[in-house]
């Protein structure tokens, strides 16, 4: 792992509820600049993401589907990277897509849908 970003995450853990609610406090008092940036964000990326959803509909499906199913608690994913056990910046990693409920399930039993952390969901990626 980055010495940088090792830092910066120790840091961040350290100090986490001062910088929330100063991040907070900022977006109070320049709520119509956050705005303005956020609009020119969505306007830069909506080819990007319009296309890709066009190429990609059963993927973003099935995470949609997906994370929506695990907030509603209909699956259990573990809350803790299947690699290394690190309970920090996880994210969801599917080896396959189904796209039925059922399907999720099944999968997520079978173990192709599990929880990584950024560091080794970004390894696992440069693998494949």
């Amino acid at each position: 792992m980055n010495k940088i970003y090792e830092k910066n995450r120790k840091h961040y853990l350290k100090n986490r509820n001062r910088i929330i609610k100063e991040h907070r406090a900022w977006h109070e008092e320049n709520k119509e600049k956050h705005n303005q940036q956020k609009r020119e964000y969505y306007q830069k990326n909506k080819k990007i993401w319009h296309k890709y959803y066009q190429d990609n509909k059963e993927k973003v499906a099935s995470r949609v589907l997906t994370y929506r199913m695990e907030i509603n608690n209909l699956i259990k994913l573990k809350k803790e990277c299947k690699n290394c056990s690190s309970k920090i910046d996880l994210e969801m990693h599917h080896e396959i897509y189904p796209i039925t409920e059922i399907d999720i399930i099944r999968a997520v039993k079978e173990e192709k849908i599990y929880i990584l952390c950024k560091d080794c969901h970004d390894k696992h990626r440069r693998i494949i």
